[in-house]
């Protein structure tokens, strides 16, 4: 007595789609916010993996001094690998203890700000160098 022509077509969605739908009705704004939040975060990315390949194509015009690109380092860095693990280098490391005084820097940042922060600082150093 139950045959699928009989049904009403919204009676043939799979049983989960009429809560899906009532829990859009329900809070719409939120859930809203929520997808393009997670849209956000994807072009965020996409804009770090952008301006890292930017970082390893582009020839700037001035010398970029050592303490801005410590600071993109440190960035990628945290944004790839999270806090540091390794032990400070010695005082005749002069530049592997650089690095880690710069990645230390970010210690306890999460990924998509490393990444923001990382788009944001490329982008004042192709205004300033180029």
């Amino acid at each position: 007595w139950l045959k699928p022509s009989r049904l009403k077509p919204s009676w043939r969605a799979p049983f989960w789609l009429k809560f899906v739908q009532v829990l859009a009705l329900a809070d719409q704004e939120r859930c809203f916010w929520h997808v393009s939040g997670a849209m956000a975060d994807a072009s965020l990315e996409d804009q770090f993996k952008e301006a890292v390949k930017k970082v390893g194509e582009w020839k700037p015009a001035k010398s970029i001094p050592n303490n801005r690109k410590l600071i993109m380092y440190g960035l990628y860095k945290q944004a790839e690998e999270g806090d540091i693990a390794i032990e400070r280098p010695g005082m005749l490391a002069w530049e592997g203890r650089m690095k880690w005084d710069a990645w230390n820097a970010n210690k306890g940042k999460v990924k998509e700000t490393c990444w923001k922060e990382y788009v944001e600082e490329l982008e004042k150093q192709l205004q300033e160098f180029s």
